[in-house]
């Protein structure tokens, strides 16, 4: 089984494009359903168009960041599965560094089987 979070941890981390620049969310449609739903202390989105609202937003403006997920745990039923993680996100600029460290406990609510490597995220 492919693990879930590894390809969007990889497209999140996609160093050609700053977070401000829209290229940077081509594919979003790889990773998440078009109804998709996220709920995070910097607020909601409903739909993929306010997901990369929200993305573009909450996102620093340092060049580069790297997502580190682990204590992936998944729970399959059927087509859908329901998967937690833990992870760590590094920001920095080639020039000045780290700029910023956060930590995250995501759950994410898959509606259907892997598609191309990716599990498309409902939830």
């Amino acid at each position: 089984m492919p693990e879930p979070t590894s390809p969007m941890d990889r497209w999140l981390d996609d160093h050609r494009f700053g977070w401000r620049d829209d290229r940077r969310y081509a594919g979003a449609d790889r990773f998440y359903t078009p109804d998709v739903v996220l709920r995070s202390p910097r607020g909601t989105a409903h739909g993929l168009t306010e997901l990369v609202d929200h993305l573009r937003r909450v996102g620093d403006d340092a060049d580069h960041s790297q997502h580190v997920t682990s204590d992936v745990l998944i729970d399959l039923n059927g087509d859908k599965a329901e998967v937690t993680a833990y992870g760590v996100v590094y920001s920095h600029r080639p020039d000045d560094g780290l700029v910023r460290t956060a930590g995250l406990r995501a759950a994410y609510t898959t509606c259907a089987p892997p598609t191309a490597g990716a599990w498309p995220v409902s939830r």
